[in-house]
């Protein structure tokens, strides 16, 4: 598209008073007021962006009524390298020293008073920003400060890479913070990055601190963050008649032109409202207003955002905040939860709208480009007609062609085409003096005393392990065998170790003898007439065997077979003969073993003739 000269002027004039009116902090949270008519803390967001290896102090202020004597402490995080908190019981603090980090570095600031013997209590997110310093070698690091998103049971990866100050000796590692469960960072500083890997375990966002050291011992840090969701929604809550633009980085409505400071577009009214007012225990600064949607106060000239992120200038987009409420809850840094808006309930799924005054369902996340339509309850594609390649200007109130998105620090020229650097604001106060919102002017620098450090928690020891008892040394065995409890002895290896031996059962006891009946007493012999038969010899009755013995029931053979003991050597017998255990003699070779010899019956005593009277 070709533009005219006069039509250029105007759109820079345009967004040059865009830019010039979004006073939202770099740094610092979105939340201009506080859970607390009585006090709320205020900062210049110019003095939060800091030059590494620069001396720079900032001051924080707590505004409203309060008594005497005010505690200021750290309530989430750490605060950024190589400054310090100033220790003071006053109304103003300051945060001073060299800064040795680059890129935003964000905490939660707490400060706790009273007024007439009631405790008041206040907190807010700082976030500094530091710029490179070209006039000092030191590594540095290249990755931005957003790393991607993960899922929850999903492998996740991401790198961060860094540069040398131009040695080769460099020191690395995980400084502070906190990583999901089940999520690491390994170092390879030889290949210059680092590598975040794991399988995340929680749903959360999580700030962790690397730091890079060179062989002069000159030290750099960087804040990272990470999202971790329970499953991939593919989209944003933006609130209703909204649908997120990912080239502009926030939500932007339907229809109409951009709504003007202080009010937003109302889909049910097809209109620009007034923001409403506070809950009654709410208050917003000066030039904040209180967005029903997000929970909490919000500047009056920035974009809107989906719920849970918060419109950041230096990244010219909307950046995910460190915790997970719903609509119509906000969070407290003092309680480390999500509390609710008003005090009307509504049911699961329902959040109360005061401009409506009634409960309204929750909007859902819905795609690039789509928008919650509260009458449909249903997501529907945004109403701007532009065509491929082309997205609604909320500046200019028309559709134009699409551009590269600048990353943090730079910003789109309309004129030029191309992505320009952010300039750093200019300094309201000369060399060694900053300035001062309490007194409205600039203070030279006071290198104040910083506060004593507090003391580590102390770090459970865990308990020493009761040592175990010592185990007895086993017999030493020979070559090729080892020694087994089980057993109660060496056994030769065989790539299995060997059932121990089961136990023998006890033998049954032998059964009583059965008593063998008396033989009967052979009858003497009746006399024979002169040539008596001899009587058929009665074999004699077989001698029993000898019992076999019981063979022992079989232990498992190990490979190599335990010896029998030897066998006793039977008599030796002449040739032709062998010894035969069962007639315990010699026995000559017949083919079959003959039986033992009968006994020899006793021969008949011969009985003299009679002699025959015949009476002569």
């Amino acid at each position: 598209m070709c533009w005219s000269i006069r039509k250029r002027i105007a759109v820079f004039f345009v967004i040059f008073v865009f830019l010039s009116n979004s006073v939202v902090s770099m740094g610092g949270h979105s939340d201009g007021g506080q859970h607390s008519d009585a006090v709320y803390i205020d900062f210049d967001s110019d003095g939060l962006r800091v030059v590494y290896g620069k001396y720079v102090e900032s001051e924080i202020t707590l505004k409203g009524a309060y008594d005497v004597g005010v505690r200021w402490e750290l309530l989430s995080d750490q605060i950024p390298a190589g400054l310090e908190l100033q220790d003071t019981t006053a109304g103003n603090v300051l945060i001073f020293g060299t800064p040795q980090f680059t890129g935003k570095w964000c905490f939660v600031l707490g400060a706790s008073t009273t007024l007439d013997n009631t405790a008041q209590k206040t907190s807010r997110e700082v976030c500094f920003l530091g710029d490179d310093n070209d006039q000092m070698q030191y590594p540095r690091f290249i990755t931005d400060r957003f790393l991607k998103a993960g899922i929850i049971g999903r492998i996740y990866q991401d790198e961060v890479k860094f540069s040398t100050s131009g040695t080769e000796e460099i020191r690395g590692d995980f400084f502070d913070g906190k990583l999901p469960d089940g999520v690491r960072v390994e170092s390879y500083l030889v290949e210059n990055r680092f590598v975040v890997t794991g399988r995340p375990e929680n749903e959360g966002v999580f700030r962790f601190v690397l730091k890079l050291e060179d062989k002069f011992q000159t030290s750099a840090y960087k804040q990272f963050q990470i999202s971790v969701e329970k499953e991939e929604t593919g989209g944003y809550q933006c609130p209703p008649g909204y649908y997120f633009d990912d080239l502009l980085g926030h939500c932007v409505q339907n229809r109409l032109e951009t709504c003007p400071a202080g009010t937003y577009y109302d889909p049910s009214s097809n209109a620009c409202v007034q923001y409403p007012v506070p809950p009654p225990d709410y208050s917003c600064a000066p030039g904040w207003v209180f967005d029903p949607f997000q929970g909490r106060c919000v500047s009056q000239d920035i974009p809107r955002c989906p719920v849970n992120y918060e419109w950041d200038s230096f990244y010219g987009s909307c950046v995910r905040q460190p915790y997970t409420c719903q609509i119509g809850y906000r969070y407290s840094w003092e309680t480390r939860e999500c509390l609710p808006v008003y005090v009307q309930s509504c049911p699961v799924g329902f959040y109360f709208d005061p401009l409506l005054d009634r409960c309204v369902r929750v909007a859902s996340c819905c795609g690039i480009g789509y928008y919650w339509d509260p009458v449909h309850e249903a997501c529907m594609p945004n109403e701007r007609g532009c065509g491929f390649h082309q997205h609604w200007s909320p500046i200019l109130h028309q559709c134009v062609d699409n551009h590269e998105h600048c990353g943090p620090g730079w910003q789109f020229d309309f004129l030029t085409g191309r992505c320009m650097p952010i300039a750093p604001p200019a300094p309201r106060c000369g060399h060694d003096s900053f300035w001062s919102p309490a007194h409205g002017q600039c203070i030279p620098h006071r290198r104040p005393i910083p506060r004593p450090p507090h003391p580590a928690p102390p770090v459970p020891v865990p308990p020493r392990p009761v040592p175990r008892p010592p185990v007895p040394t086993p017999p030493r065995c020979g070559p090729g065998s080892f020694w087994s409890p089980a057993h109660g002895q060496c056994i030769p290896y065989s790539g299995t170790i060997p059932r121990p031996p089961a136990p023998t059962p006890p033998r049954p006891e032998p059964r009583p003898p059965v008593p063998t009946p008396p033989r009967p007493v052979p009858q003497p012999p009746m006399p024979t007439p002169p040539h008596p038969v001899p009587p058929r010899p009665v074999p004699p009755r077989p001698v029993p065997r000898p019992p076999v013995p019981t063979p022992p029931r079989p232990v498992p053979v190990p490979p190599r077979p335990v010896p029998r003991p030897p066998v006793p050597t039977p008599p030796r017998c002449g040739p032709g003969s062998f010894w035969s255990p069962a007639h315990g003699q010699c026995i000559p070779y017949s083919g079959t073993i003959p039986r033992p010899p009968a006994p020899t019956p006793p021969r008949p005593r011969p009985v003299p003739p009679r002699l025959l009277n015949t009476g002569k």
